[in-house]
């Protein structure tokens, strides 16, 4: 088989090729030529020498009287000239398709898994973004006790955040926001009864939704960053602690030196 086709590097020749002078292209540790097709020279007939992921003849071009050595590894034809045995030369460039076909089929492993990922997380996520949307539309942001209810937990977070340094304020305040978490089942009963009174309509139904939302949910915000803080408060005192056993052990080594 002839082909009119120029190939380099690892690009697949099948059958029978001619090997030129041409150009040389780099692949590894192996420097290739250029694999052409002209009619002045005869092509070359590979034959196997025992296994199945190459073989290889030594032959000279005419045009060059040049001493070549061709590969065929892995259905891909490859021509050498450099000073290197024919079994160093094949073993580097199955290595090199075995990583490549490694790394490939990884990539489309990852790919797959990314897009089922994704798949799945939409389709997830979905029907709660709009169940979401339907409660922020159902409600009536307008009414007054709900902007109070608002400025309440907008104030109680500043409190919060001033007061970072006080310790023991900090931890009457978490106590607060636990205990009005552990009332809120109690309070959305006491609202759902007296509802007209303040409400344009019932928001309280029995199982809390509204209240987990727009009152324990904020309190537990607000209990998780005074915890927070607390820690780093913690940290901080354990630091300052042992800095200042550090100081004074220096202190009896440097009375002792004296």
């Amino acid at each position: 088989m002839r082909g009119s086709f120029v190939a380099r590097g690892s690009r697949a020749i099948e059958g029978t090729a001619c090997v030129t002078r041409g150009q040389r292209t780099q692949i590894g540790a192996t420097d290739l030529c250029t694999l052409s097709d002209p009619k002045s020279v005869p092509p070359i007939s590979l034959q196997p020498i025992g296994t199945t992921d190459f073989c290889y003849p030594a032959v000279t071009n005419p045009s060059s009287q040049r001493q070549v050595t061709a590969l065929v590894v892995k259905n891909k034809l490859f021509v050498s000239n450099i000073d290197l045995s024919t079994s160093q030369i094949a073993l580097k460039l199955v290595r090199m398709e075995e990583v490549k076909s490694a790394v490939e089929e990884h990539m489309d492993l990852m790919a797959d898994l990314v897009q089922k990922l994704s798949s799945e997380l939409r389709a997830g996520l979905r029907p709660a973004y709009d169940n979401f949307i339907g409660f922020f539309h159902a409600i009536d942001w307008k009414e007054p006790w709900l902007i109070g209810l608002a400025g309440f937990h907008i104030v109680l977070l500043l409190v919060t955040i001033i007061t970072r340094r006080k310790t023991n304020f900090q931890m009457c305040l978490f106590l607060l926001t636990l205990a009005g978490v552990y009332l809120a089942e109690r309070l959305n009963t006491v609202l759902r009864m007296n509802w007209k009174s303040f409400s344009s309509q019932n928001y309280f139904d029995p199982n809390g939704l509204f209240m987990s939302v727009l009152w324990s949910g904020p309190l537990l915000v607000i209990a998780m960053i005074i915890l927070i803080n607390t820690l780093f408060s913690l940290c901080y005192l354990i630091v300052r602690w042992k800095r200042a056993e550090l100081r004074h052990r220096a202190r009896i080594a440097h009375s002792k030196e004296e």
